[in-house]
């Protein structure tokens, strides 16, 4: 792997400079030395620098998907068990029990918009936010932009969200509901979607590379963040009283859109343009902590 070679070449590269210095002052005439600093590198300067790793990114990408399917028998399969099992327990509980209206959306679609949605989401957060504490061993040995590691676990994250999105198909022609120009609009779901989970996920891979403590909070929030959005029950069971916090939590406006491209239900509001300032706020305020913390990350690892 692309990422092995470099260590191996800094490992011999660092044997090579203990051999120089048993035998005497090196000769650095001729040498091409890049000097790095961190500090003084500009936000232009470290952007080029992703887009020049982005090889490490799909590296870091393929290894950990390989790493958690390894020697299993179902693979991929496993992605897609959880939101179908997710999808069995709630079809029960609120498609057939408290009987959830909505609408002429047959429940198992509404239901499986939403988890895959929010497993999605889920993933990305729990994902990024650990990116750096899984990966101390690299960050120690390599020079690399640490924006890398949270960024490979979003294409992760898409390939396993890919998945579930063709089971969301197969589901649309088994109950013979097709959406329609509204599908246009996915790609632009998604991709918010993503940046929603990436950019939570940026805050807590900083947060739980300083406090350790983090990284057993972010369980809990989406345990709490899972109930408290509508990922099961439409948003019309949330009493008007609290739409206010409808229309500021970020993922509830995605879901929103996941459920009108794919099943063509009610064009979400205008209102949930509301969360894209935090969210934005919390990207911005997010990227500069994370650039802070890693350049001390090496004494922090």
């Amino acid at each position: 792997m692309n990422w092995w070679k470099r260590l191996y070449s800094i490992a011999c590269l660092s044997q090579k400079r203990d051999l120089r210095s048993k035998a005497g002052k090196p000769n650095l005439s001729g040498m091409d030395i890049k000097v790095i600093d961190a500090k003084g590198e500009s936000l232009g300067a470290y952007l080029r620098a992703v887009v020049a790793n982005r090889h490490l990114m799909r590296t870091l990408a393929l290894r950990d998907l390989k790493i958690r399917y390894a020697q299993t028998s179902l693979g991929l399969l496993w992605t897609v068990l959880k939101p179908l099992t997710g999808l069995a327990i709630f079809y029960v509980f609120f498609g057939l029990l408290v009987k959830v209206d909505t609408g002429d959306i047959p429940y198992p679609l509404f239901a499986f918009a939403g988890l895959s949605a929010w497993y999605f989401f889920a993933f990305l957060v729990s994902a990024c936010g650990t990116s750096l504490m899984s990966a101390q061993d690299i960050i120690r040995y390599i020079y690399f932009p640490k924006l890398i590691l949270p960024l490979s676990k979003v294409l992760a994250g898409l390939v396993e969200f890919s998945v579930n999105l063709l089971i969301m198909f197969f589901m649309l022609i088994w109950y013979g509901y097709w959406p329609g120009w509204s599908i246009l609009a996915l790609p632009l779901v998604i991709l918010l979607n993503a940046f929603l989970g990436f950019t939570i996920g940026l805050w807590f891979s900083a947060l739980t590379i300083r406090r350790r403590d983090f990284q057993h909070v972010i369980p809990y929030m989406l345990n709490v963040g899972m109930w408290v959005s509508p990922v099961f029950y439409p948003s019309t069971m949330i009493p008007q009283a609290y739409d206010f916090v409808l229309y500021a939590n970020p993922i509830a406006g995605t879901l929103a859109g996941y459920r009108w491209a794919l099943l063509g239900a009610e064009i979400p509001s205008v209102l949930y343009l509301i969360s894209l300032i935090p969210l934005l706020i919390l990207f911005v305020g997010g990227f500069w902590y994370f650039r802070k913390v890693e350049r001390e990350m090496t004494d922090l690892v």
